[in-house]
């Protein structure tokens, strides 16, 4: 009887320590999937403190399952350095700008502290550290590009504006409003030095205009373009077009070599070009003044155009109307040749001023073009001109 009465009890203990161990540990894993979904939620919110997370942490440790435990705390512990991390972004970049003044120390530190944090944070902050870093970027090739523009805190002489307008383009990039401003300033003074500078670099040659076609004489730009040189020089100033080109020297055929060809007044025929070559065109410049300073320059060089020019000699010269580019040739030259008057070149931007003795619809008279255009078609004329010495 006492033997059973043991067994019995015995059995009776053992439910009881049974029963307790498994309470233990539902106990347990309901305590961590508690702390767990605490956690995930404190996580998701955009709110979360360090004040909150260090509360979470003690949480935390409380939890047996040691596996279980060391996962959420290395994950807090990313967790913190990531919150700390937007803390220290959110004091340099507020609503997508960047401070202006922050230093490259500090961007150093930015990019350090972006290293260290777990590939789950760093794939989430990616996109704003490259913009952060896009940003002093170009703040610093702006400010870097403007300085190299001066020299002995003076702009240095070859600035062009070119230059000027690389700095503009790059001032578009820059959302900092102190900067944009402070260097929209800087620009606009540094571009006006440069205007006055190439305006200063101007070789122009004030020669009276006299257009062709406002005297009706259609196909006259040879002559004009002589007349205005020759009244430049002192030359023929009571001379009306009209009257010149009724000495004009005219071909007996197709050879403008041999005078003008075809109609001076009419532009008809369209499919031929109405002209005379330079080496009569010079003759009749000096047959009609008495100025034995006239020569045919063909073949000479732009270069050696403005040399002309800086002597205050305007140049003749063949070139194709609006510098559109060439017809068919005809009778040796493109249909579609113009004649005008070369006056002027720029020592610092290698532009070119162009007298048009052809009136245009919208008042336009001369023509600015740059250097490698004026040779293309000054080239394809067989470099043909007239110098007025």
């Amino acid at each position: 009887m006492k033997k059973t009465k043991i067994i019995i009890l015995t059995f009776f203990v053992l439910g009881l320590i049974s029963i307790s161990t498994g309470l233990i540990i539902n106990q347990d894993d309901m305590y961590y999937k508690n702390v767990l979904k605490e956690y995930t939620k404190l996580v998701e919110t955009n709110t979360t403190s360090i004040d909150s997370l260090n509360k979470m942490e003690k949480k935390i440790n409380r939890i047996s399952n040691t596996d279980n435990k060391t996962l959420l705390i290395e994950d807090l512990n990313n967790y913190k350095e990531y919150i700390n991390y937007k803390k220290k972004i959110d004091k340099y970049y507020k609503a997508n700008i960047l401070k202006s003044n922050i230093t490259d120390e500090e961007i150093k530190d930015l990019k350090n502290n972006y290293n260290n944090l777990s590939n789950r944070y760093k794939k989430e902050l990616k996109k704003t550290i490259n913009e952060i870093i896009k940003q002093k970027n170009n703040i610093d090739n702006l400010k870097n590009d403007f300085n190299n523009l001066y020299e002995n805190n003076l702009p240095k002489e070859n600035i062009t504006k070119e230059d000027i307008q690389k700095l503009k383009v790059k001032l578009k990039n820059i959302p900092q409003k102190d900067i944009y401003k402070e260097y929209t300033n800087k620009i606009n003074n540094l571009e006006k030095v440069v205007d006055e500078r190439i305006e200063a670099s101007w070789v122009r040659l004030h020669v009276p205009y006299i257009s062709q076609n406002k005297n009706n004489i259609l196909n006259g730009c040879e002559a004009a373009c002589m007349l205005m040189a020759l009244q430049y020089k002192g030359y023929l100033k009571d001379m009306s077009l009209k009257d010149y080109v009724k000495l004009m020297p005219l071909s007996p055929d197709t050879d403008a070599e041999k005078g003008f060809t075809h109609d001076i007044y009419s532009l008809d025929p369209l499919t031929v070009p109405h002209w005379i070559a330079p080496e009569p065109l010079k003759k009749f410049g000096i047959d009609t003044s008495g100025n034995q300073n006239i020569i045919n320059g063909t073949g000479m060089s732009i270069d050696d155009l403005d040399r002309e020019l800086d002597k205050g000699n305007p140049v003749i010269i063949y070139l194709i109307a609006k510098f559109n580019p060439p017809k068919e040739v005809v009778e040796g030259v493109p249909r579609n040749l113009h004649v005008m008057l070369l006056t002027g070149y720029n020592k610092m931007t290698g532009e070119h001023y162009i007298v048009d003795p052809w009136t245009h619809d919208d008042g336009r008279i001369s023509w600015t073009v740059s250097k490698e255009i004026l040779t293309e078609k000054y080239e394809l004329l067989s470099k043909r001109n007239v110098i007025v010495r």
